[in-house]
């Protein structure tokens, strides 16, 4: 036991930094986040590591095991931010009135980047009646291929502070690219 804390000390220390964090939150208890993670890398070869963690959020609370990961959705969510999310349409049902995400009118403004209307998925906040785009489908897109997220939509959503916008801006632009 002491000698595998050990090794995975030691594997983190090798570990390069990550230049994105990807939480996959949702319906999705049998994603795999290593696939995930390599998957993305393709689209960005020259990039070293995007540090992908699987977040499983039941659908329904049938037991207390459900509502133990219910809970430990929400401390996870309140405690880390990563730059991109994704989710399944629930959740981002859930969260973007929410505010829990960035906006994208105000994401391309900034960084240029195009968005296909067809993909754009809208929330009415409290603050602003206004429909407004917080995520994007890329239901389908090769990057899920053998990760199994058991038939749910798939929707990416920007919780990027803005010094990480320019970097979120490339794996978007290539997850576009590729989502049918």
């Amino acid at each position: 036991m002491i000698k595998d804390g050990i090794d995975k000390r030691r594997e983190a220390a090798n570990t390069p930094p990550a230049n994105l964090t990807v939480s996959v939150f949702g319906n999705f208890y049998f994603a795999d986040e290593d696939l995930l993670q390599q998957n993305m890398l393709k689209l960005v070869p020259e990039w070293k590591r995007i540090k992908t963690t699987v977040v499983f959020v039941p659908p329904e609370l049938k037991s207390p095991q459900d509502m133990a990961m219910q809970q430990k959705s929400v401390l996870l969510l309140a405690t880390e931010i990563d730059e991109l999310y994704i989710l399944d349409e629930k959740n981002f049902n859930n969260l973007a009135p929410q505010e829990a995400f960035v906006k994208l009118e105000d994401f391309a403004a900034k960084t240029g980047l195009r968005i296909p209307e067809d993909k754009l998925r809208k929330a009415r906040t409290e603050e602003d009646p206004e429909e407004r785009a917080y995520g994007i489908d890329i239901t389908g897109n090769p990057i899920f291929k053998d990760v199994e997220l058991s038939g749910e939509r798939q929707i990416i959503a920007i919780r990027a502070k803005e010094d990480k916008w320019a970097d979120t801006k490339v794996l978007l632009e290539k997850i576009l690219q590729t989502t049918p």
